[in-house]
């Protein structure tokens, strides 16, 4: 039995990628599951000037404890404007900083499995590209990215259609794959 942390980078209170790792949660039965999202961490805007003169504060050292404390992670990522919600930057920027001060990295060289999805057809795939290219600087080790576009027409009620579900079940295929 692997821990894994269900990540939801949004701040939207009724975030579609909420319902998204909801939805997997079933899939994963035989693992040992915690949550969390970007609201859980009050952050300043990261800057060079608040690093030197405050230090780090307690919450992005404590998103890096909470990475490192699971063996994979599920990134949930909405895309704005093609790139993560400034809310997750702010966090993602924070904590590489607070790790490299503890001779880390962010994520440790734990297994990242990314989802994305949105309203429209591509699915978040901008933002997905993005963090393919951009987390496995930060000591993550990829092993999959799953869209789901037009996530009104593959979510009813909060819940996947069988082709979002087959979806799923393919990205849970493939962390399970790289956690054996």
């Amino acid at each position: 039995m692997s821990s894994i942390l269900l990540f939801n980078a949004s701040n939207s209170s009724r975030s579609i990628h909420q319902t998204l790792l909801n939805a997997i949660v079933p899939l994963l039965s035989t693992h040992q599951l915690s949550s969390a999202s970007s609201l859980d961490f009050d952050l300043p805007f990261y800057s060079e000037d608040a690093e030197r003169e405050q230090g780090y504060p307690q919450a992005a050292k404590d998103f890096v404890t909470l990475l490192h404390q699971h063996d994979a992670i599920i990134l949930a990522c909405p895309e704005h404007n093609g790139t993560p919600p400034a809310i997750f930057k702010n966090l993602y920027d924070w904590g590489t900083r607070a790790a490299k001060a503890e001779d880390s990295t962010l994520f440790n060289q734990r297994k990242l499995l990314i989802l994305t999805t949105s309203g429209g057809e591509r699915g978040g795939l901008t933002v997905q590209t993005y963090l393919k290219n951009i987390t496995p600087f930060h000591g993550a080790t990829v092993v999959a990215a799953y869209s789901i576009g037009n996530y009104y027409e593959n979510f009813v009620d909060g819940q996947p259609t069988p082709a979002a579900n087959q979806i799923l079940q393919a990205a849970v295929n493939d962390l399970e794959q790289a956690l054996a």
